[in-house]
């Protein structure tokens, strides 16, 4: 008898040990078969390249197989193929999704769309001055005593003319000064540092661009990628899809998606400063150069909660039994999540393309990432604001 044999008998007598058999239903006990609960799958549409026929005989297929829905993201087109494709969001376009929904309701498919081609989000209509920031930051010497005279812009010549100055800081020991106000209309900065034991540091933060633009981009949707954490450059964003759904008035689909986050490098918004005083009581810019000369080492978040923030009231007395430092309380809110004019995921049950609150006093409240929680060492940014 071999190894399979064996195994099937045993299996056989244990389960016919006892005072009987168990039938196939009480053995499994399962929930009973919803939309929800079967497999869903994403549904790619090279260059849109779309057929009511196809498209009606794909979905025939997903339902006869078992499928509960589909994702639909379309994405960059076969070669040779493109007298076919469609541009994403054109009336045609939307045409070919309205057939999709309408087939999908009279099979039982859900039919979830999202909100770009490839990823991350992006597109034509997305404006250098609304795409993805990132920080970027220059620093100088200066004795004390002595006078700085120095033009203020980006090394990095990509830089140069498209990022904007966010704010001078001067550093000696302890001591910060906020110096922008010093810094001429030709972009020259003119400061004499003040006596001290040892030189000054000046630092200048830019907000600069990442220029990433939309990988995998489907016909329509090629352009740069929307700067995630300003709120008005998303909705900006977003009107695209309201605009193609109330002209086309095709209904909206059973939900929205996001493919993926892949937003390489991209961790500001131009008024990060603003909000994070508004929110915390003290200026984050004062203490942001600390991290400047070592944004990808790695700190542990005692020592970095102890050296670089003042205590905020915002986090309780109580220490984190992980790493030491002060825990937030359950009011604390993260600011890279919430910047610009507060327009947070609306909680109706309704399906909209435009996902954000336009209310700008309904802002939501969230614990700060669990740093201390996930690992014993943390990144220097983004900087838990303790």
């Amino acid at each position: 008898m071999n190894l399979k044999n064996k195994t099937l008998l045993t299996l056989g007598l244990l389960l016919g040990a006892g005072t009987g058999c168990l039938s196939a239903a009480e053995v499994t006990d399962w929930y009973p078969v919803t939309t929800e609960n079967r497999p869903f799958v994403r549904w790619w549409w090279l260059g849109s390249a779309v057929d009511p026929e196809g498209l009606t005989y794909n979905l025939e297929e997903f339902a006869r197989q078992g499928l509960g829905g589909v994702e639909i993201t379309p994405i960059y087109g076969v070669k040779g193929n493109e007298a076919n494709d469609i541009s994403y969001l054109s009336p045609k376009w939307m045409n070919m999704l309205g057939h999709t929904i309408a087939e999908g309701k009279r099979l039982g498919l859900q039919i979830d769309m999202n909100n770009g081609t490839g990823w991350p989000f992006g597109g034509p209509e997305v404006t250098a001055a609304q795409s993805a920031r990132k920080r970027v930051a220059e620093s100088w010497t200066v004795s004390p005593g002595k006078k700085l005279k120095i033009t203020v812009r980006p090394s990095d010549r990509k830089q140069q003319g498209v990022a904007t100055l966010q704010r001078i800081i001067a550093v000696n020991g302890d001591r910060r000064i906020d110096i922008t106000s010093h810094l001429r209309r030709d972009s020259l900065l003119d400061w004499k540092a003040p006596k001290a034991k040892s030189d000054w540091k000046i630092y200048a933060i830019f907000s600069g661009r990442t220029f990433q633009k939309v990988k995998r981009a489907a016909p329509g949707g090629e352009g740069l990628v929307v700067n995630h954490y300003d709120s008005i450059a998303v909705n900006s964003y977003l009107d695209r899809f309201d605009r193609a759904f109330a002209s086309s008035g095709i209904p909206y689909p059973d939900s929205f998606f996001n493919d993926s986050y892949e937003v390489y490098g991209s961790d500001w918004a131009d008024n990060i400063f603003e909000e994070f005083e508004r929110d915390h009581g003290y200026k984050l810019e004062l203490y942001l150069p600390n991290s400047s000369t070592r944004r990808t080492t790695t700190a542990s978040a005692a020592e970095w909660c102890a050296t670089t923030a003042p205590p905020s009231p915002e986090c309780s007395a109580r220490t984190s039994p992980t790493c030491g430092w002060p825990a937030p309380t359950a009011t604390a809110r993260g600011y890279a999540t919430r910047v610009t004019d507060h327009r947070p995921i609306s909680s109706t049950s309704t399906p909209r393309s435009t996902s954000l609150n336009a209310n700008p006093s309904d802002r939501p409240t969230s614990l700060y990432p669990a740093w201390c929680r996930t690992a014993p060492r943390v990144r220097a940014i983004p900087t838990p604001p303790c």
